[in-house]
């Protein structure tokens, strides 16, 4: 390896690492060099996984982003099929706090698909995959007067939801208002575990969110 880095300083005619008593060091300059191999290694992989898709479907890495509740809910069983029928191709799948650091991981490379929320950036190419259901999920004990739950009941109640200005509940509350009802919000929780635990306890009475247990953008 020392022999490979003096050989490309000569080449280059700088030098790279600065060295001394306590080890080497990069340089200025050496820095700035580490950071265009750095693509130049990323590009290179990327070169080589378009030519394997290319020969073949028989290998090759598919890299995925995704937010952590279709990661969980939904792509595991997408995932175990894709291996049944390419067992040779590798999924490299990474997980996002949300949509946003999805869309970026494909700006920068750092994914060849992304799960995300329509509407999608502009730059970036999407097709639905699937809608979401939303629910509504009751504490223990709650009597329903009636055999439906309406808007009008849902309405009068203290809820539990997820931030008003999240992507997924924004139409939510476009239908809802559009009806001309207003939710009455007495708590705003991102998660899905902390909501529906909290449910459970009677803290809040109600919440509304989607099926599954999906409320992570």
């Amino acid at each position: 390896m020392s022999h490979a880095i003096a050989s490309l300083e000569d080449y280059l005619g700088i030098v790279l690492f600065s060295r001394g008593r306590y080890g080497a060091r990069l340089t200025p300059v050496g820095d700035r060099v580490l950071a265009h191999a750095r693509v130049i290694v990323e590009h290179t992989q990327d070169i080589l996984q378009a030519a394997a898709i290319a020969k073949s479907l028989e290998k090759g890495q598919v890299r995925i982003a995704s937010f952590r509740s279709i990661a969980t809910h939904v792509l595991p069983a997408a995932i175990a099929n894709f291996h049944q029928r390419f067992p040779g191709i590798r999924l490299n799948l990474s997980e996002h706090d949300d949509y946003n650091q999805v869309e970026q991981a494909l700006r920068e490379g750092r994914a060849d698909i992304g799960i995300t929320v329509l509407p999608a950036g502009k730059d970036l190419s999407a097709w639905e995959l699937l809608k979401d259901e939303f629910v509504v999920l009751l504490p223990p004990g709650f009597t329903l007067e009636g055999d439906t739950l309406t808007w009008l009941v849902l309405a009068e109640q203290p809820l539990i939801m997820p931030p008003v200005d999240h992507i997924m509940m924004r139409p939510v509350y476009r239908h809802i208002n559009g009806l001309g009802y207003r939710l009455k919000v007495v708590n705003e929780v991102k998660t899905d575990a902390t909501i529906v635990k909290l449910v459970a306890q009677g803290v809040g009475r109600h919440d509304f969110a989607p099926a599954g247990g999906r409320t992570d953008p």
